[in-house]
């Protein structure tokens, strides 16, 4: 019976703990895409999107 008792109050506690764990784990995440856009944001202040068009010269014969 104390066995019993002993393994659902153990059971209770992991249980606990994996929720916990998984609310910070899920919180973190979110402060981390946070952050990044954030850095993504003040980026694209500093430097103005660069053109990707080229510019070929031609050629002389």
């Amino acid at each position: 019976m104390t066995i019993v008792v002993i393994l659902s109050l153990l059971a209770c506690g992991l249980a606990l703990l994996l929720a916990r764990e998984t609310k910070l784990r899920r919180a973190l995440q979110a402060l981390c895409n946070r952050l990044l856009n954030k850095l993504a944001d003040t980026s694209r202040q500093h430097f103005p999107p660069t053109h990707t068009t080229y510019r070929h010269r031609s050629r002389r014969r």
